[in-house]
């Protein structure tokens, strides 16, 4: 008897009917460690969700900043459009502004020839004239 009495005692937690309910037999030792369980988890489930929080905050702020980024992104993107475009008008400026400057040179010479020339004729005619 003393035999079955300390085989049944090892073999805790067991479960037992009384009045109608299924209820379950343990000793104190196991109900703290099942307690130390539950609060260890609960500890767990709180640093689990203050985490999960901080990192909706960060993903919340990333996503903005990331927001704020595509926006200068695309102002900058349209600037560069704006002034690529001014630097092809400022080019063919340019490229008008030398085909001047090769025409002014062209008129110069032709000046210079022209007003030589004239010269040359009324100095002939001068010497011709001062001949006579």
């Amino acid at each position: 008897m003393i035999v079955v009495s300390h085989i049944s005692f090892a073999q805790y937690p067991t479960t037992k009917i009384i009045k109608g309910e299924e209820v379950v037999i343990m000793t104190v030792p196991q109900a703290k460690a099942i307690d130390n369980k539950f609060l260890l988890l609960k500890d767990s489930i709180k640093l689990i969700n203050v985490s999960l929080f901080q990192n909706k905050e960060n993903l919340r702020l990333t996503s903005e900043s990331l927001i704020n980024t595509n926006k200068n992104l695309s102002k900058t993107q349209d600037s560069l459009k704006r002034t690529l475009l001014l630097n092809d008008v400022y080019v063919k400026e340019i490229e008008k502004y030398k085909k001047m400057e090769f025409e002014d040179k062209k008129v110069k010479q032709r000046v210079t020839i022209g007003v030589v020339s004239a010269l040359v004729v009324w100095l002939t005619i001068f010497i011709t004239g001062i001949s006579q």
